[in-house]
């Protein structure tokens, strides 16, 4: 009945040696150690506490690690157990969200529509690609058209101005798409680059003011100055559709860039006088008096961009 004991000796295999309340026919494979027995707490020491034939496994002060199957570098939130340094097929993080496929992890390259969540970010379509391609075609579109300002006139007992054909041109100059903390929402800005009329393309001036001897007819344009739109884009995907909510504003009224003005029939178009007489009138100058319809267009180019964005959204995110 004898067994060979942690001193090399012979041991009665029925005796407990160490009084750990264990004997070597009843498990202690240590019956020379008290802190060595069947029902020892595993600790990362090296050694073989709870006589399993295994060193350090599960110890009650190691660290929870995740199974990592796929190998990817991500580990199943499900799957634990307590380790004393790193092991092969183990991780300590828990962001995986498909453990059986390596392509799926946080940052993966998401391919929409083909079963997998490569980015974990809770749906099978490529979110921030969407966004990106949303807004390049909203900018595209809203830079492809012209847009007619309302008229502006003003009359009084010294006479009156009238503005007429005004023109906003709108040119594409990049965009920004963010990521925020949540993986459906993004933050954007837009900016473009606007110019009231062209020389092709003049506004005209009419007026009858007193101070001219006769009527005078003007022609003008003023040159391109930027103007940022900035908003956020929140995206739902239900099922196999995409539909979007995109919110856009100006953050400024549209800039002064320089005005040129010049006589049409060889009068008197002179800036300086067009401004003290509508600066009189309570308009602050010739560009006051037509940038309240100037700027009614650079909000309505706003809601155009969201809707263009929306439209992409829906019409080319979803799996058709």
């Amino acid at each position: 009945d004898g067994g060979d004991g942690g001193d090399g000796g012979n041991v009665d295999g029925d005796v407990d040696n160490d009084a750990d309340g264990f004997t070597p026919n009843q498990g202690d494979c240590d019956d020379f150690d008290n802190d060595i027995h069947p029902d020892a707490l595993e600790l990362c020491n090296g050694i073989d506490d709870d006589c399993d034939d295994l060193i350090d496994n599960d110890p009650i002060d190691g660290s929870t690690y995740y199974e990592d199957y796929d190998g990817d570098g991500y580990g199943d939130p499900n799957v634990t157990t307590q380790l004393c340094g790193n092991a092969s097929g183990w991780t300590t993080n828990d962001d995986d969200c498909d453990d059986m496929e390596a392509s799926a992890h946080p940052g993966g390259t998401e391919v929409s529509w083909n079963d997998i969540d490569e980015d974990c970010d809770g749906s099978d379509v490529n979110l921030e690609s969407c966004a990106d391609e949303a807004v390049v075609d909203a900018l595209d579109y809203v830079s492809y058209w012209k847009y007619y300002v309302s008229d502006s006139a003003v009359s009084d007992w010294w006479g009156s101005y009238e503005i007429y054909n005004q023109t906003l041109y709108v040119e594409g100059q990049g965009t920004t798409v963010t990521d925020t903390t949540d993986p459906t929402e993004f933050d954007l800005e837009i900016d473009t680059y606007m110019a009231l009329n062209q020389a092709h393309d003049p506004f005209y001036v009419y007026t009858d003011a007193i101070i001219y001897e006769y009527p005078e007819w003007c022609v003008g344009m003023m040159d391109w100055t930027s103007l940022t739109y900035e908003g956020n884009l929140n995206l739902d995907v239900d099922g196999g559709t995409v539909t979007g909510d995109a919110q856009i504003i100006a953050n400024a009224s549209y800039g002064s860039g320089d005005l040129y003005m010049e006589d049409y029939y060889g009068g008197m178009c002179d800036m300086e006088v067009i401004d003290l007489v509508l600066d009189y009138a309570g308009y602050g100058g010739i560009f006051d008096f037509m940038s309240g319809n100037v700027d009614s267009i650079v909000d309505l180019l706003a809601t155009e961009i969201e809707d263009e964005i929306e439209w992409w959204v829906e019409y080319n995110c979803s799996e058709w």
